[in-house]
Order: C-alpha cells, then structure tokens, then sequence
C-alpha cells in the first residue's frame, strides 16, 4: 500500500515523493543503522588499507626479474560482491609476466589469499594496495595502466587515482577496460553529481541537450538511449584507449565517442569456474521437477516477470516446474514484489558465495538469462553456465546475441507461452556439448591473457623481448 501511495506521490512530484521516503527511512531508524555500517565498515577498511599499504611498499622493494616494460591492471577484488571482482581474479591466476594488479584492500585475510593465488608458484602477478599506486609507478614507470570499470557503485575508488593521474600527466598510459559500456551511474558517483547536474554536466560535454526531466526514474536509461553513455566524460579528461567485451560494446563506445581520437580493442569475458568448483557433483532435484535456473541479481530489466509467466505457463500443462533463483539480494526482490511470483514454484539462494552459486547452477535442468534493454553488458553468469553443460536461453540483443548457436535466443516480443516452450524443449534437448566446449575452450583464462597481451604489443611500438617471450 505505502509502496503503491509513493508511485502515485511521484507522477505528481518526484522530489516530493522521494523527501517523503527518505523521511520515512529516517523516522523508523534506517538510516541510524546505515550509519552504524558505514561507520563499521570504515574503520575496518581504513585499518586494512593501512597493513596493505605498508605490504605494497615493502613488496615492492624485493628484487625482481628485470623487465623492461610492466603493465598496472587496476581492479577491485573480492570480497566486493560484483562479478568484475571475480572476474580479475580469475583473469589473471596461472599468468607469468609483467603484470601487477592494484585494487583497494577491504578485507585483508581476502587480500592475503588473493595475493597467494596470483602469485601462484611465485612468477605470477604481485598485488598492491590502489592507494600505493601513484609512488609504485615512480618506482616502475608502468608501461599502460589498464583499469577495469564497470556501472556500480563498487569502482568509485578509481576517482582519486584519475585525479591523482591527470595532475602528473598520466592519463595517456590509461587504458580503460569497460565491462558495461553505459557508466552514467558511476559518473555521477565519482563527480558526486545530482541527476540535474549530471545531465548539465553530459550536456555540457557532449554539446548537445536532450529532453529529458532530471527527476525522471529512468534518467540514465533515457540518457544512454540518445547516445550519452559517459564514456566521453573519461575521453574528455584524456583516456583514448578503451578495451571492451563484445562487438556490441565497441559499436556503442566509438558511436559515443563521435570523432573523438580513441583506439576501441575487442577482448572478451574469460570463461572460468571458481575454485574448489570442479568437485561438485551436479545435484538433480530429489522430486521429478523440471528446474529453470535464474542467476545473478533479478530485477525488471533482466525480465524476471516474463520468465515467472513462462513458468506459469509451463505448470498449466500439468509439468511440474520449479524456479531457482541464486543471486545478490534476490529475497529482498521477491519479498518486494510477491505478485510477481504468485503460482510460481520457487526456491531461492541469497547473495551466494561464487562456488555456492556454481552449486545451485548445477541444479537446473536449464537457465535463462534475459535483459529488456541492452547496453553492451557482458555476463559472466552465461559462460559459466555453458562450462558445466548446461543449455542458456538468453535474449536475443545486445552482447547476448553475439553467443551464436552456443545459446538458446529469445526475441525481444516473444510470447511467454513460446519461452515456455523453448524451456521445456532446450531441458529436453540440451544444446550439444562439443559447441559448448569449443566455445569455453577459445575463451579461457589462458586464451585472454593471450589476446590481452597481444593486444598490448600490437599497442606498443618496441615492446621488450621479456614481454614477447611470455607467448
């Protein structure tokens, strides 16, 4: 009822429906104990940011190998809970070469065993502390500075260190690998930015208006439709180098970039599985139900009340169909949004941990995996999916759409009665397991580190021997 009162409250005013719930969050303690965790949380992150960064500078001073040119990959890393802090992780364990990762230090027993793990045999690549990161590159001289990014709150850190860069005229060795090529989000994070100054803040960059109200709730959206998706706010602060997942992505950053002088690369999402995965079992239901697996955060944007009518759909036949779903702060969707899920045959895992989330994919009979608005994102719930055989259906747009005959398509206008069908079809008759195969196998940790590298001596006139010997 409150919910439904502050959806009419803000057709009329939007800044006055939101003044009335952030009264309510406020008048009812919420905000005293967000305030309670932030104030936990920092004390905790400033004493590990402390320990770190001593480590980062005595680490850096042990003798190494010489190597004419190094490369900085920056990045956050678990305990962050965003797919691209797995992703870095994974990207980078079993490689030997001049690569030192930088990310900021949270936890530090997480920062202790992920230095272990990269290092590996003790060739691999050192981890430093990002608050270190400026004396360490007197100290290297790195070649290219690579900083991974993506959409979410979780990579605001990298603020300080651009401004810290662009005072010493540094920005021309940054090449900013986009995991989700629409950065509104964290535009307006890093410059703490309102939505209306934002919007001036794009308009004034881009050289151009759009009609848009400030207060609408789909700003960004609207924003990146016309062509504004922040990428131009890095290229105007001197980043001309960008790497990305897809096709799709490098098309939207070099039409955002317009005739800026930037170099687009196309890498791809490395496919992995955490480790310790590789010893479950899968684990098929103990009943005789048909299990449609939905993985990651869920929300209306990844289609969730489509693929709850497909299930609908499918128990009205008589099939008995269950619907898992695994992911961060899934309970508080469901609970936010029960009529979503009425005569929906449900099981839920909250905010998994990565070998968890594996467990429960092996789970389902079959997945799915959909967006209703493509901006260049790539997944790394989909691959892991194809690693353990199982068949995804995912929409056909966007980035999704470049998986090829690996994957099962859903069209955008597709009735929920057809992907009923498709589920119980691709459950019935799995997309075979050589194309699977082939498809992880040509996008394997080994296999990005490989273009990733070669990308990098394709980049660099005269790059040493020592890098070109690690191929």
């Amino acid at each position: 009822m409150l919910r439904t009162a502050y959806r009419l409250m803000a057709r009329v005013s939007p800044k006055l429906a939101h003044v009335a719930r952030e009264s309510y969050f406020t008048l009812n303690g919420w905000r005293f104990d967000d305030l309670k965790r932030y104030m936990n949380q920092n004390q905790v992150h400033h004493g590990a940011a402390s320990l770190a960064l001593s480590h980062s500078f005595s680490s850096a001073l042990q003798p190494q190998a010489e190597v004419e040119k190094r490369i900085a990959f920056v990045s956050c890393l678990l305990p962050m809970d965003t797919g691209i802090a797995t992703c870095s992780l994974y990207s980078w364990m079993g490689f030997e070469g001049p690569v030192d990762i930088f990310a900021p230090a949270i936890d530090m027993d997480w920062y202790f065993a992920q230095e272990r793990m990269l290092r590996g045999r003790g060739n691999g690549p050192r981890l430093f502390d990002v608050g270190a990161f400026m004396t360490l590159d007197q100290v290297m001289q790195y070649d290219r500075i690579v900083i991974a990014i993506g959409n979410s709150n979780h990579h605001d850190y990298i603020f300080p260190l651009l401004r810290k860069l662009s005072s010493f005229g540094g920005t021309e060795r940054i090449v900013l690998y986009i995991h989700d090529p629409c950065l509104l989000n964290i535009v307006a994070k890093g410059t703490e930015s309102s939505p209306k100054e934002l919007l001036d803040l794009m308009t004034s960059i881009y050289k151009r208006k759009i009609e848009v109200n400030p207060l609408d709730q789909d700003l960004h959206l609207k924003m990146a439709s016309a062509d504004m998706l922040g990428i131009r706010f890095f290229n105007n602060i001197g980043i001309d180098k960008f790497l990305v997942n897809s096709e799709t992505a490098r098309e939207m950053v070099l039409r955002d970039l317009g005739e800026a002088p930037a170099m687009v690369e196309k890498i791809f999402h490395p496919v992995f599985l955490p480790q310790g995965a590789d010893t479950l079992d899968d684990d098929p239901p103990d009943d005789d139900a048909l299990v449609v697996g939905a993985f990651g955060i869920i929300d209306f944007n990844k289609r969730i009340d489509h693929i709850a009518d497909a299930m609908r759909s499918i128990a009205s036949r008589g099939i008995k169909a269950r619907l898992l779903l695994a992911g961060f702060h899934v309970r508080n969707f469901v609970e936010t949004y029960p009529e979503v899920f009425e005569g929906v045959d449900y099981e839920l895992f909250d905010s998994p941990t990565d070998r968890q989330l594996v467990a429960c994919m092996k789970k389902c009979h079959v997945a799915i995996q959909l967006r209703k608005h493509a901006l260049g994102e790539s997944s790394g719930i989909v691959p892991q999916l194809m690693l353990q055989n199982k068949t995804v259906l995912v929409s056909d747009i966007g980035a999704f759409a470049e998986y090829g005959e690996a994957v099962v398509k859903v069209a955008p206008d597709e009735p929920a009665e057809e992907t009923a069908n498709k589920l119980i079809a691709a459950a019935a008759t799995p997309i075979k397991p050589e194309i699977l195969d082939r498809y992880c196998n040509e996008r394997s940790p080994a296999a990005f580190q490989k273009r990733f590298m070669s990308i990098y001596r394709r980049q660099t006139p005269g790059v040493s021997d020592a890098v070109s010997r690690i191929l």
